[in-house]
């Protein structure tokens, strides 16, 4: 799989748009608790699907989430699993 695009908070005319949408802007999403990306995740969780969790001593947690039809999820559309908040 070859990964042609990332957004990230330098990419000034597509971090706005993509913190509105989530979903609609990215396959894959790394959010730090507490960061931009996390509150646009927690506002916004639709189609998003949490895979991984890391956690590590003295630095915020990260997940990592994939939409909904992304290669090797299964869910009905519309679900989250978006963990709860901390």
């Amino acid at each position: 799989m070859t990964y042609a695009q990332t957004i990230n908070e330098s990419d000034s005319k597509f971090i706005g748009p993509a913190l509105a949408a989530p979903a609609e802007h990215a396959s894959i999403v790394l959010a730090f608790a507490g960061d931009e990306v996390d509150l646009a995740v927690k506002a916004h969780p639709a189609r998003l699907h949490a895979v991984q969790n890391f956690h590590s001593k003295d630095q915020p947690d990260a997940t990592i989430y994939v939409v909904n039809g992304f290669p090797g999820t299964v869910s009905a559309p519309g679900d989250s699993t978006a963990p709860a908040a901390r």
